[in-house]
């Protein structure tokens, strides 16, 4: 449960609570988010010109957040930085060499989406999604995927989880003791939801070979719902010093674990750095914004409409309609929005626009023929009156006969 020790009257974190600054290669841009702690962020300290943080040994659990402006812990959780990571990736360095044989330090995904009120879950708590993308002491690393389908079917991704270490392969425990213990983790997704882990630029987690298909399910469903949050955690036998009991499952390398600090004392025990990570960001993206920008133009468009339609009627008489027809209507109607609106209201010219909206285009050229346009009438009082003629020709030759 997230500590209450905040100072809401002036709606601030007090110093003890307050967010750590973490600039994160977001998307190619550098983007400042931030790190806050469930136990309070007097063991968090900002290292590396704030693209990473250190996490002292009473620790437990840090968030990256998007939002440094919070009063409260529910302003937090509203405030977690949620990915979706399908097609995309996250990269991070770690250095978990301090770490005791009785601790684990790691970087992993949940959903957060508890039903309590700190909304945390992982396959354990509120049980959900858990992705570990790294989970390591100074005698072990160990990547998992937990699928919460999996705990209920039974299946091979449940609670112990698809996992790689040195078990099966003992060449990862070389990686605590390259580079001076740092190691760079790499996560990759397709749209498929399966997941890779690439450790100093060695593929180890193959999800190809080590998913099922209900983790994967589970990936893909999560990302595009809900979107996993970024949680640094560091827990296990803080107080015990180097004594392995309760991370037998982790401590599998043999690691002389020289670099662990006195459990008593205040240094860092795990570091985390250059954080890389690609995908969107829940909540973030300003595609809904646009949306209500182009109603207001086609909006004014109608109303110049009517303008134009009343000056129709006296536009078929005068020949001159034919040439503006073949011109203008075809050029209002690729660009809509600023033709119509300027034509109809800057100049009286409506009355050669309105000539296409009837678009005589066919009656150009039997333009003078149609200029008779009583003719019609008169034609056929032209017929009556020779069918009268012819009929008292006929009338007269009988009576002559008669």
């Amino acid at each position: 449960m997230f500590n209450q020790r905040i100072k809401s009257s002036n709606c601030q974190f007090d110093y003890w609570n307050k967010p750590i600054q973490l600039n994160v290669n977001y998307n190619k841009k550098n983007s400042v988010f931030s790190i806050i702690s469930t136990s309070g962020n007097s063991n968090i300290k900002s290292i590396n010109n704030n693209s990473g943080f250190s996490l002292g040994p009473q620790t437990n659990r840090a968030y990256i957040i998007h939002n440094n402006k919070i009063c409260d812990w529910n302003d937090a959780t509203k405030s977690f930085a949620r990915f979706n990571l399908l097609e995309q990736s996250i990269q991070f360095d770690i250095n978990p060499i301090k770490t005791a044989r009785g601790q684990n330090v790691s970087i992993y995904l949940t959903p957060m989406t508890g039903n309590k009120d700190d909304n945390y879950c992982d396959i354990h708590q509120s049980i959900c999604l858990e992705l570990d993308l790294i989970e390591a002491n100074c005698n072990g690393i160990q990547l998992t995927v937990h699928s919460p389908t999996d705990v209920s079917s039974g299946g091979k991704c449940g609670t112990d989880g698809c996992y790689v270490s040195a078990i099966q392969k003992p060449d990862i425990c070389n990686l605590l003791n390259d580079n001076s213990g740092w190691i760079t983790v790499k996560t990759t997704f397709d749209k498929n939801g399966t997941m890779n882990v690439y450790l100093n630029n060695t593929l180890y987690f193959e999800g190809k070979q080590q998913l099922t298909e209900n983790a994967k399910s589970d990936i893909v469903k999560i990302m595009k719902s809900t979107g996993v949050v970024v949680i640094a955690s560091l827990w296990g036998n803080n107080n015990k010093g180097d004594s392995p009991t309760g991370m037998e499952w982790l401590n599998k390398c043999k690691n002389s674990c020289s670099s662990v600090p006195d459990p008593n004392s205040l240094e860092t025990v795990v570091s985390y750095k250059n954080f890389i990570i690609s995908g969107g960001l829940k909540g973030d993206s300003p595609s809904p914004s646009p949306s209500p920008s182009p109603s207001p133009s086609p909006s004014p468009s109608p109303s110049p409409s009517p303008s134009p339609s009343p000056s129709p009627s006296p536009s078929p008489s005068p020949s001159p309609s034919p040439s503006p027809s073949p011109s203008p209507s075809p050029s209002p109607s690729p660009s809509p929005s600023p033709s119509p609106i300027p034509s109809p209201s800057p100049s009286p010219s409506p009355s050669p626009s309105p000539s296409p909206s009837p678009s005589p285009s066919p009656s150009p050229s039997p333009s003078p023929s149609p200029s008779p346009s009583p003719s019609p009438k008169n034609n056929i009082i032209a017929i009556i009156s020779i069918i009268l003629s012819v009929l008292i020709i006929f009338y007269a030759i009988y009576l002559l006969i008669i």
